[in-house]
């Protein structure tokens, strides 16, 4: 019996063989093919700009290779957020389009955001058929990473904008997306590039019983999209009387690439422009050009003397010591066993440089984001507390040093710029915690640490401690980064 199915079984492989055999003749190679040929590899990913809304992704950001909709009301921050995702890709030497159906790109504000305008490539179609004939040649180019349609509402069949205003087009909008996404799907999954559809929301009419709303374009769009984002305004920051801000929330209600439902909150800021205040009031436009002056000097990003010499831990950041003490450490250790490590903290004023640094060559081993509370970095509890970025840097095989970006009362953004398996080297500038905050770095309870509580110390100067136990005095050189 066991022989006769192993002969089905040989038989049956051999049929498989064949018909992928003749599917390649007729097809080309690459048509169909047998998942351990081609391993399946991480998916590869674009900030959104947010932490909490990359965490809440799943993936790091949005993947690369799909279709993504953002949708919202009105003055929600879905032009913003899309934005942001260009201004990243950007940063990573990607070149992106933004289709702008509704003729309202603002430039300068784009510009504010982190976005690159002069390398941007912009189309204002007076169709939604000439809209998606113009992304499907970008798409099919291969060399556009990011491609923003801003907005599904806006892109107006032709026969509509031909025909009289009182004239019914029934469903001619969602045929026209379902025709155009049957053809974008294969190949913006080839070319790897995100495509982002920017949707309004409307109401459903006679709606009794459930949510009455529903977003422009009928329903090819939720089906072909692999992430839909829902953003809103929950609420407004107030300066005193002055609105400063809103205080946004974005739901992943629709995720193939991990779990959905989860939710990312952040601040959108509106910006104040210091020459208008003058034009007002020379009195009130000093009292703006004050913070403007104060942030300018926070976000300073002066170069530094970095010791070359591969055996030195420097310190992360700038600021005072406020705390060294041994401690176990459950992150880098298999099955959960806990690791010794000697913490040494480091506390940042809001007068302090604010850029943090690699201590160490090495290898990013592992990245978590823990959210928390915002206690103020002054108090030793936010390290335990607060709303935190963990990295751990290999430096030799098996060995390996903790980062902790900590946010403190006021800084609620802490900004890291690295990424799992990324070698990095000493000294090299990762990331931000903007105004007031805390870092931590744990290095070998065997490994002496050369600073003391109550030292200053000097982002990519200092030096916390040395690998090498014989204390071996040699003349250092420097690199100025």
């Amino acid at each position: 019996m066991a022989n006769n199915s192993e002969e089905r079984n040989n038989d049956k492989q051999k049929a498989l063989d064949n018909a992928i055999s003749q599917i390649e003749k007729a097809f080309g190679k690459g048509a169909i093919m047998k998942l351990k040929q081609n391993p399946v590899e991480k998916i590869d990913t674009i900030s959104t700009g947010s932490i909490a809304l990359d965490s809440a992704l799943g993936v790091g950001g949005l993947p690369k290779g799909r279709i993504i909709e953002i949708f919202g009301p009105e003055s929600s921050g879905k032009t913003t957020l899309a934005l942001h995702v260009i201004a990243e890709a950007q940063k990573k030497g990607g070149s992106c389009a933004f289709i702008d159906a509704e003729h309202a790109l603002d430039v300068l504000y784009a510009r504010k955001l982190g976005v690159s305008t002069d390398d941007l490539v912009i189309s204002q179609p007076d169709t939604g058929e000439q809209a998606l004939h113009i992304v499907e040649y970008l798409v099919c180019s291969g060399a556009v990473d990011v491609i923003v349609i801003d907005s599904v509402a806006a892109l107006t069949p032709r026969a509509e904008i031909e025909g009289d205003m009182g004239d019914q087009h029934m469903g001619l909008q969602a045929r026209l997306l379902s025709h155009g996404l049957r053809k974008l799907t294969s190949a913006v999954s080839k070319a790897n590039c995100i495509l982002i559809f920017i949707n309004q929301i409307r109401m459903k009419i006679g709606v009794v019983y459930g949510n009455p709303e529903t977003t422009t374009g009928g329903n090819a769009l939720k089906f072909y999209t692999s992430v839909r984002l829902d953003i809103r305004k929950v609420g407004v920051i107030k300066d005193k009387e002055n609105i400063t801000g809103n205080e946004t929330r974005v739901k992943v209600v629709k995720n193939k690439v991990a779990p959905p439902f989860r939710e990312a909150k952040f601040d959108i800021m509106y910006n104040e422009v210091t020459c208008i205040a003058f034009s007002i009031s020379w009195g009130f436009g000093v009292t703006c050009l004050f913070p403007t002056l104060l942030c300018t000097y926070f976000f300073r990003d002066p170069a530094r003397a970095v010791p070359n010499n591969k055996d030195l831990i420097l310190s992360p950041a700038d600021g005072v010591i406020s705390k060294i003490e041994e401690v176990n450490y459950p992150l880098s250790a298999e099955n959960g066993e806990e690791t010794k490590f000697t913490l040494v903290s480091i506390f940042l004023s809001v007068l302090n440089v604010h850029v943090n640094r690699i201590p160490i060559s090495g290898t990013i081993k592992e990245m978590n984001y823990k959210k928390g509370k915002f206690v103020s970095a002054m108090s030793n509890r936010s390290s335990n507390e607060n709303e935190k970025q963990v990295i751990v840097i290999e430096y030799e095989k098996g060995k390996e040093i903790i980062v902790e970006q900590i946010a403190g009362l006021i800084a609620r953004r802490i900004v890291c710029n690295l990424e799992v398996s990324q070698n990095v080297k000493a000294g090299e500038r990762f990331g931000i915690i903007r105004f007031g905050s805390r870092v931590n770095i744990y290095v070998p309870a065997d490994i002496e640490v050369r600073v003391s509580k109550g030292q200053t110390v000097i982002g990519g100067e200092t030096i916390i401690a040395n690998l090498n136990k014989e204390n071996v005095q040699e003349k250092l050189t420097f690199d100025v980064i």
